[in-house]
């Protein structure tokens, strides 16, 4: 099982972003490669993506132009690495599909008709009937996300083709650290905290502070801060 430490939390981010900047630039992710340092004194972690090839193809400006002009895919693209379907249909707190999408909805701020959340509560569903009919047919089971078996969500939807720990995986990166990673990009704000990160967001470059949900009544954004 893994240890949560420095490591664990930039290895997880490294291959969030290697696999959403691969995704949005529309490459191969053996294409890319990428690094991490922990903090030291006189500097802060950082997490590192680059182009393997000398010369490149213009990916970090297509990932930079996407991540100004609409956040929310980048978000997307984050997200989808860490929803991950086989856990979903092993969890026990959801009895329909409405239900789920609902849940997962509220928890990432999206709308319930968001064409990931749909994707995602489907493939859960198509799951969790495969495993139904393995029980009622006595199979072995050919997945396992829960405790023991995973121990933290089998982090197989997050594992690189080319993971500078290839054979540790499993050790290196955590699909429930991803899950936190992501909670970090999203705030709830006032309408005047809103209003002043929209402001800065503008003058940082990006068109403005992404709202993914709203409830004006009482004045509250749940908004994207990358």
């Amino acid at each position: 099982m893994e240890n949560l430490n420095e490591g664990l939390v930039l290895h997880t981010a490294s291959h969030l972003l290697h696999r959403a900047i691969a995704a949005i630039s529309g490459v191969n992710e053996q294409e890319l490669e990428y690094s991490y340092n922990e903090a030291t004194p006189d500097n802060p972690p950082e997490v590192v993506v680059w182009e393997r090839y000398e010369g490149g193809a213009g990916v970090s400006e297509v990932f930079e132009n996407t991540l100004r002009t609409n956040p929310v895919a980048v978000y997307q693209e984050l997200l989808g690495s860490i929803l991950c379907p086989i856990d979903l249909a092993e969890s026990s707190t959801w009895t329909s599909v409405e239900q789920l999408r609902a849940e997962l909805a509220q928890r990432w701020c999206l709308p319930e008709d968001n064409e990931l959340i749909i994707r995602v509560v489907e493939e859960a569903e198509a799951e969790r009937q495969v495993q139904i009919q393995q029980q009622e047919q006595g199979e072995e089971e050919r997945m396992m996300c829960q405790p023991p078996q995973g121990h933290d969500g089998c982090p197989a939807c997050i594992h690189t083709t080319y993971c500078t720990e290839r054979d540790n995986q499993n050790l290196s990166v955590s699909r429930m650290v991803g899950e936190a990673i992501l909670c970090c990009f999203v705030q709830q704000v006032s309408r005047e905290e809103q209003e002043v990160l929209s402001n800065q967001a503008i003058v940082q470059g990006f068109k403005q502070s992404h709202i993914l949900s709203a409830n004006p009544e009482q004045g509250l954004y749940d908004v994207m801060i990358f």
